[in-house]
């Protein structure tokens, strides 16, 4: 959401956990923000993986910016979603994939490059994009 509140569009979050999309939607709804879409703003009950194979197309451009990848410290899906972004296309040539993780906990880039890491106590958000070309 901060993103969204700087501008950001479109903004789409996508979450499986049936609590945290309830909260996600209280939130959003005391905030006077649509859910559904408007404004560019999405909300999507779906696992990130099959969201990225499938419903993405319809909700995000062909290529996009940042994507912001906030998982439960440790979950083993994340490889497969950020080679999910990496294979699909989805990251444009200047794009990066940045990760909230345990600080400590390495990520597993695929084919993408780590450009940096920022530690704030017992999280690190970590970033990659495509490999610099010389």
């Amino acid at each position: 959401l901060e993103a969204y509140s700087r501008g950001a569009r479109p903004v789409v979050l996508v979450e499986h956990d049936r609590h945290a999309l309830d909260t996600i939607r209280k939130n959003l709804g005391r905030l006077g923000l649509d859910p559904r879409g408007g404004d560019g703003l999405a909300v999507v009950s779906e696992e990130a993986g099959r969201f990225l194979r499938g419903a993405a197309r319809g909700l995000l451009p062909p290529q996009v910016g940042v994507f912001f990848l906030d998982p439960p410290y440790g979950e083993p899906r994340l490889p497969r979603w950020i080679e999910a972004i990496a294979e699909g296309g989805w990251l444009d040539g200047g794009g990066l994939v940045v990760v909230e993780h345990r600080s400590g906990d390495p990520v597993a880039w695929g084919p993408l490059a780590a450009r940096w890491s920022r530690r704030y106590g017992d999280s690190t958000l970590s970033a990659a994009g495509w490999p610099e070309t010389p």
